[in-house]
């Protein structure tokens, strides 16, 4: 059975992305759904966005969950170019709150007052445009490196590198990740990066900071708002920092803090600038890809699943729980690998004595790198409270991994 019939099978929760413009039968309302057969998608608090041409007069909006009246917070990312009649399009973004299984309704309409949840999460960036911190009001969620990153005192200046995340951040504002530890200098908080890069014949080490750099190239994209905050940037692949090889695109979208958790999306397109470009994992050990190193272990709890291969759906996830300093209690990291990634489900390791975990993608084979053709490679990480548990990992899996159908609801849907 093919991967793309498999994730047609898949019976957890969906997401109903939606294309919505107004017509008259709207009366100046939007009715968006999503459907959420199990209510997995409220239990996880789990993203969804409405792809929509704003109205005239929706502004400023508030959203309404039409069940319960209650306020949603939610957010309108604009794109570039305006839609017909040179209205805002883009995407409508919020978390689906608790509620029942099945069709729920949502409601976006004119604010009678300002919009609902202004503020929220804030972008900063550096003066020299080398970072990007994501704060929620005063707490860092996380610093992203665009470009060459500070090095901790006494590890050697060959190891000072960019694109990668440190530090990320818990619910309590605790750094979880770790960056360029004297056991390990080339290991660098959330990063992605891969231990062999073959071009022409020959092979150089970008997992350890060898032989081809990551440099920055454009900053697209640095936003904050009530629901998420979104940062798009580019880099070019340097071999002996002179040759470009790759380009490299990454889209990252921190959501809103909720039940103190916050879900992290991180996007990574590699496309070749050069014929003849490689990728792959370590030989022999096949490491190499996405992954976090943490902060020093006090009680590290390390859970990993991946169901057979019969298995409908086949569910894969890593969690990475410890006490870390500042927090007020254990606090756990999951990671999910979306389930459109190639080669899913890779192998999930673990390096306990490291505090390293990642689901290694390619392993230890080699994928090409071609021009035209770019390699999507999409994650989600869960900061939550404690050491999570299967049925709350399962939720948070259903919501990333299903796959999204496209809805409207019509006027007088119920």
């Amino acid at each position: 059975m093919t991967r793309n019939r498999e994730l047609r099978q898949v019976t957890a929760a969906w997401v109903a992305m939606l294309i919505a413009v107004a017509t008259p039968g709207l009366c100046g309302t939007l009715k968006l759904a999503v459907d959420d057969p199990e209510g997995r998608l409220g239990r996880a608090a789990a993203p969804v966005a409405a792809t929509l041409v704003l109205p005239e007069g929706l502004e400023p909006l508030e959203l309404v969950d039409a069940a319960s009246g209650a306020a949603v917070p939610a957010q309108f990312l604009p794109n570039a170019k305006p839609g017909p009649g040179k209205r805002p399009q883009g995407e409508l973004v919020w978390l689906v709150p608790p509620g029942p299984k099945g069709r729920r309704l949502f409601l976006a309409r004119r604010s009678a007052g300002q919009p609902i949840a202004a503020g929220g999460l804030q972008t900063t960036v550096a003066d020299d445009r080398s970072h990007v911190d994501v704060t929620d009001g005063q707490t860092l969620v996380l610093r992203f490196h665009f470009g060459t990153a500070p090095l901790p005192k006494g590890v050697p200046a060959r190891y000072a590198c960019g694109g990668y995340i440190h530090p990320l951040c818990g619910p309590d504002g605790e750094t979880l990740t770790e960056a360029h530890p004297r056991d390990h200098p080339h290991h660098r908080g959330v990063m992605w990066a891969w231990p062999v890069c073959r071009w022409r014949g020959k092979v150089t080490d970008p997992w350890a900071v060898a032989g081809c750099w990551v440099r920055p190239e454009k900053l697209r994209v640095a936003a904050g708002g009530p629901v998420v905050a979104h940062i798009g940037a580019s880099s070019v692949w340097k071999w002996a920092d002179r040759d470009a090889i790759v380009r490299e695109d990454v889209a990252i979208r921190v959501y809103r803090l909720e039940h103190r958790a916050r879900v992290v999306d991180i996007e990574v397109t590699l496309e070749g600038l050069a014929a003849d470009v490689r990728i792959g994992g370590r030989p022999g050990g096949g490491y190499g890809g996405f992954g976090l190193r943490m902060a020093p272990r006090k009680a590290q709890q390390i859970a990993l699943l991946t169901d057979p291969p019969d298995a409908k759906p086949r569910r894969s996830w890593l969690e990475y729980s410890d006490t870390f300093a500042g927090a007020t209690g254990r606090t756990g990291v999951a990671i999910f690998e979306h389930a459109t990634n190639p080669l899913y489900p890779n192998a999930l390791k673990q390096y306990p004595n490291l505090n390293y975990v990642m689901p290694a993608f390619p392993g230890p084979r080699e994928v090409a790198l071609e021009k035209g053709k770019p390699v999507v490679l999409r994650y989600r990480l869960w900061v939550h409270p404690g050491h999570a548990q299967p049925d709350a990992l399962t939720d948070q899996w259903a919501a990333y991994a299903a796959t999204p159908q496209a809805t409207v609801a019509r006027a007088g849907a119920k």
